[in-house]
């Protein structure tokens, strides 16, 4: 005999009514969905099972039965005789028995309305310098609909242009519980995110958040946000979804919560190294930071060289603006437009010096080619094929919404 299927969770085929021949897969189909709404059924191995045990001579008095069997949704064929020990389980849905208890939750909180549900930031960092004015940036800037959770074709998030509210939850040690009132709207946590893995290589990912593992992400989570939370949690840290490996961090944690019983919700993450700027993500993909940071790196060592070749350059800029600071002054507060013909002339001999110094720069044998190497190293680091807006990955969600 195999593992006991509750009887009271038979959805079709109670009382062994239905035969090989005569399965109606339609009508499970519905008798699944009025269950848990629409759901990904594995048909294939189940429809499989079926047509193989129809030509099964030793399951001549077969029956099939839908039901629950370990939490999961199970098509059972079993024969009618007793003394024939035989039952061919296949799984139709995974986490079935949580997701009945989600679905009731999700549909009696729709028939109650929506709460009043505001978006949530949250740092783990909060005495960070960078992650601090990030946190503040987003929890004053960020629109709710840059992360809208996924919406049903013609359907729009009716928040999208809403504020979060403006307050940042500080949280370094997972104690709060920062989700309790969470319904749809984004939630961001925002931290450092810790790689591993060499660049260019497809692996390279975050092994911590904030100093956290996939695992305190998702207890903290678990710990206040309903079971019923339809909207996207981002991890809003460098490489939360970045790399081509079971232990990408984003993926951990969505895993994690659907295997809680989250099956509304989204996790997003970002694809490389990023920075908050005005309340928005800019994301260097880790395939292509290298040559990101070998220009930082090569500019930093010009950067230490061009002071000293300068300082000549820079003293004769020092006298060209004392010599513009008194022609001002010795005008009496009268403005370069009020100048005299004379005092015009002599402005513009001053400006021309300026010009002079400048070009005299550039051709310096030394000086010239750091400048010209310094500005091309600065567009490389600027660019926006290196800075990508909103460069992300997200996975989810399990199931919609029930309408």
């Amino acid at each position: 005999m195999g593992k006991t299927m509750d009887k009271a969770s038979v959805i079709y085929g109670a009382n062994g009514a239905v035969g090989l021949t005569s399965v109606n897969w339609k009508a499970i189909e519905t008798a699944i969905e009025d269950k848990i709404g629409p759901e990904g059924i594995m048909w294939s191995p189940a429809k499989k099972a079926v047509e193989e045990a129809k030509s099964n001579k030793n399951l001549v008095k077969a029956y099939v039965k839908v039901g629950e069997v370990n939490g999961d949704l199970v098509l059972r064929i079993k024969d009618v005789r007793t003394l024939v020990d035989k039952e061919i389980d296949t799984t139709l849905v995974k986490q079935y028995k949580q997701k009945v208890v989600a679905h009731e939750k999700m549909v009696a909180l729709q028939k109650d309305g929506a709460k009043d549900d505001k978006g949530v930031v949250v740092s783990l960092d909060p005495k960070d310098k960078v992650i601090k004015p990030s946190s503040e940036s987003i929890a004053k800037e960020r629109k709710l609909g840059e992360d809208a959770p996924l919406q049903r074709k013609d359907q729009t998030y009716g928040d999208k242009d809403k504020l979060h509210t403006g307050k940042v939850v500080e949280d370094k040690d997972l104690k709060e519980k920062a989700f309790s009132s969470s319904n749809n709207a984004p939630i961001v946590i925002l931290a450092h995110g810790t790689p591993l893995g060499k660049v260019g290589g497809g692996k390279v990912h975050a092994t911590q958040f904030g100093g956290k593992k996939p695992s305190e992400i998702v207890d903290y989570l678990k710990k206040s946000l309903p079971v019923t939370y339809s909207g996207q949690v981002y991890l809003d840290g460098c490489y939360t979804a970045a790399g081509n490996t079971p232990l990408n961090f984003g993926s951990q944690v969505y895993n994690g919560m659907v295997k809680a019983g989250y099956f509304y919700l989204q996790v997003k993450g970002n694809l490389g190294m990023a920075r908050t700027v005005n309340g928005k993500e800019c994301v260097t993909h880790a395939e292509i930071e290298k040559a990101y940071e070998d220009a930082k790196n090569e500019k930093e060592k010009i950067d230490k060289q061009i002071p000293a070749l300068e300082k000549k350059y820079s003293d004769i800029d020092q006298k060209i603006n004392m010599e513009m600071l008194r022609l001002i002054n010795s005008a009496g507060g009268r403005t370069p437009k009020e100048f005299t013909e004379e005092e015009k002339k002599k402005e513009s001999e001053i400006v021309q010096k300026g010009e002079e110094n400048k070009k005299a720069r550039m051709k310096d044998p030394q000086l010239g080619p750091l400048l010209k190497r310094q500005g091309e190293l600065k567009a490389i680091i600027d660019h926006p094929d290196y800075n990508i807006e909103a460069l992300t990955g997200t996975w989810g969600p399990e199931k919609l919404p029930p309408k």
